[in-house]
């Protein structure tokens, strides 16, 4: 009987660029064409700096940085790696379901699925790639996006879009209560219910 577990891995990767680059990052997307053996990755990294890019491109593996952007405190990047050696290759050709990644403190955390039979042979496979710091399995449970209310949506969209969660701010919070027709008060109540979801979400996803 299949028994699926997630598992979350966490590598010191030492060919690879994540070791030089001293900010965390998260990956938003990721499209594998093992047969031209290269990935292309969409990264959020925690930093506004250009230094980031020019530690990138010094690296062996990366091929190419498509495109770039410095928006508030962060930096997106849409970039070719090489796929041959990568741990996304590796997991790709295990065919472990990929859930998520990001890069802490100079190590990768992947998150995936798998069964529970394939765990040792997927985990043992990426000490071949770097140092395996932490593994960890656990009961796969499919879970949704968080359950936000039809209010909490409105309120989070409204504040995303007048930049409530920039800095400075665009907007205050008096200003984007009034365009909701809200009380300050409600509109805070709602906006950090919106934050503990999203936030015990993230949590729980990668612990």
């Amino acid at each position: 009987m299949l028994m699926l577990k997630r598992v979350i891995v966490e590598v010191e990767h030492e060919d690879c660029w994540t070791p030089k680059i001293p900010y965390g990052s998260l990956t938003l997307g990721l499209s594998i064409y093992p047969n031209k053996n290269y990935l292309r990755s969409r990264l959020l990294v925690y930093s506004a700096n250009k230094e980031i890019l020019h530690k990138m491109k010094r690296n062996k593996n990366v091929i190419k940085i498509n495109d770039y952007e410095l928006r508030n405190s962060n930096t997106y990047i849409d970039f070719y790696n090489v796929y041959e050696g990568s741990i996304a290759g590796y997991l790709y050709d295990k065919e472990v379901t990929l859930l998520g990644n990001e890069n802490k403190e100079g190590r990768e955390v992947w998150v995936f699925a798998t069964d529970e039979d394939y765990i040792h042979e997927v985990v043992s496979g990426l000490k071949s790639l770097g140092k395996v710091k932490r593994a960890v399995a656990k009961d796969f449970e499919i879970s949704s996006f968080p359950d936000l209310t039809d209010i909490e949506k409105k309120v989070l969209l409204t504040a995303y879009m007048r930049g409530y969660f920039e800095y400075p701010r665009r907007s205050s919070t008096d200003d984007i209560a009034e365009s909701l027709s809200l009380s300050k008060v409600t509109f805070l109540y709602h906006i950090r219910n919106v934050q503990k979801k999203l936030v015990e979400h993230y949590v729980n996803f990668y612990s």
